[in-house]
């Protein structure tokens, strides 16, 4: 996500040297009288503007609705009210947003190439960014019904959203067939950033690396790209291209940059957005009071915005940070919270992220009956998602049981299936180092010290090739 991208990919419109735009429509805009053509005139200026000054795309469009209204156009009044929504949701103003989706549906008295599915799909982007994934769906399904009577740019969309539904399911190659039926429709940023987030979790990083270069192209022209809530979401894309591949200096980078303007522009959610990643970042580093602290802080924003499934996510996060700071029991109600608020959502794929935090802290607990119990049910549902990742590292977790039951063989052979994951197609060195690390303590129970001895010195030395120095300290 960035979160931003995904909630306008119906009415984004790219920023190439947006100023001297904005100021020429503005020029031209005072010498039309009141009339269709002022008024469309008002939304462009509402969607250049949105990028950069949503507040100000706030007063466009609120001039726009007042002469939609003097006009007796239903679908113009359908159109501002849109817009009001989509650029209420931007500031923080859920409920305002809400009740602006939903008033234009009510002026909608006959169906034309943009309206209502406009508004039924940005609906669908509303609930999908609040965590409410059913009502998504819904309002995607009445939109389906209107596509053979819509324009290219309302279909593309459509795909567009839908892609985002089925990346949310880890549904991935869904998504990047969405992703490119939208390209080749009307391409634009998000479209490419939804292809990035997919490829990077299938772990085909020189595609990845392909479509964020393209969306970047979007922005060529644009001197002030720092000041775009959109370009800013791709600087964090680009974030997490560095740390799937593990060179974690450059994530930081990117991760800070992005950080920093956003606060800057008062840009709320996209600095929770960039302070949830960088939690990640330090959690994975070592320094899990400052990730608990920026997952606090993004919290805080998203609960104003509504942003559960945001929330669930974070929970989980903090209740591994508070696992690896030896605070199982504050952990485990954590889990819980994840788990409940993702299963309300529903993701499936969220709760077996919840389920497998569960199955590790009763592991810890000396409990491995239960501790198999909440993994089998995370595997369950890991097997039949695209990102394969998770289910390896389910199994891994599966195999520290029974290394502990006594099983060694087992556990080893098991652990050989997840060595061979990492290291043909992922790029996450601090999977790999706890692979590792595993191996070296189950060879060395079985008294084979020059293999336990390798696989330590496997994962020393990737530790001190990434400055992992949690996990370089464990291999000493």
């Amino acid at each position: 996500m960035g979160l931003l991208l995904t909630l306008l990919c119906l009415i984004f419109t790219p920023a190439t040297g947006q100023t001297p735009q904005l100021d020429s429509i503005r020029s031209s805009i005072s010498s039309i009288g009141d009339s269709y053509e002022k008024a469309k005139s008002l939304h462009q200026l509402f969607l250049k503007a949105l990028d950069k000054k949503p507040n100000i795309s706030i007063k466009d469009a609120y001039a726009g609705l007042q002469l939609a209204k003097k006009l007796d156009d239903k679908e113009l009044i359908a159109m501002f009210l849109t817009d009001l929504g989509n650029a209420n949701y931007i500031i923080g103003e859920i409920s305002n947003s809400k009740s602006f989706f939903f008033q234009a549906l009510k002026e909608i008295e006959i169906k034309t190439p943009d309206y209502p599915i406009g508004t039924l799909i940005s609906l669908s982007n509303f609930y999908r960014s609040t965590g409410k994934f059913d009502s998504a769906q819904y309002y995607l399904n009445e939109a389906s019904s209107l596509l053979d009577e819509s324009s290219p740019s309302a279909i593309a969309s459509y795909y567009q959203s839908l892609g985002w539904l089925s990346y949310n399911d880890a549904r991935l190659k869904e998504a990047i067939q969405y992703a490119k039926r939208k390209i080749s429709l009307n391409p634009d940023p998000s479209a490419y950033s939804l292809l990035f987030r997919s490829y990077i979790k299938l772990e085909l990083y020189d595609s990845a690396k392909l479509a964020l270069t393209n969306a970047f192209q979007f922005y060529a022209n644009d001197k002030d790209t720092l000041s775009s809530r959109n370009y800013i979401s791709l600087i964090i894309n680009r974030g997490e291209y560095f740390i799937e591949i593990s060179d974690y200096a450059k994530a930081l980078y990117n991760y800070e940059l992005a950080y920093q303007a956003a606060t800057q522009n008062n840009f709320n959610i996209l600095r929770a957005y960039v302070g949830q990643r960088l939690g990640y970042f330090f959690e994975i580093n070592g320094n899990y009071p400052k990730a608990i602290e920026l997952y606090d802080e993004a919290i805080e924003t998203y609960t104003v915005y509504d942003a559960r499934h945001q929330i669930a996510k974070i929970y989980g996060r903090i209740a591994w940070s508070l696992i690896y700071s030896n605070n199982k029991v504050l952990a485990e109600q954590f889990a819980h919270r994840a788990r409940l608020q993702m299963k309300a959502i529903p993701d499936k794929v969220g709760v077996a992220f919840a389920w497998n935090i569960l199955g590790y802290i009763n592991f810890l607990n000396g409990d491995y009956t239960t501790a198999l119990v909440y993994y089998d049910s995370a595997m369950t549902v890991r097997k039949n998602i695209d990102r394969q990742l998770e289910y390896y590292k389910t199994l891994s977790n599966i195999a520290e049981v029974f290394e502990q039951k006594g099983d060694l063989s087992k556990a080893l052979e098991q652990l050989k299936q997840v060595l061979h994951q990492e290291e043909s197609n992922s790029r996450e060195i601090n999977n790999m180092i706890f692979t590792y690390h595993t191996i070296g303590r189950i060879y060395f129970k079985l008294g084979d010290k020059i293999n336990a001895e390798k696989y330590y010195l496997l994962a020393y030395d990737s530790a001190k090739g990434n400055k992992l120095y949690p996990q370089l300290k464990k291999s000493l």
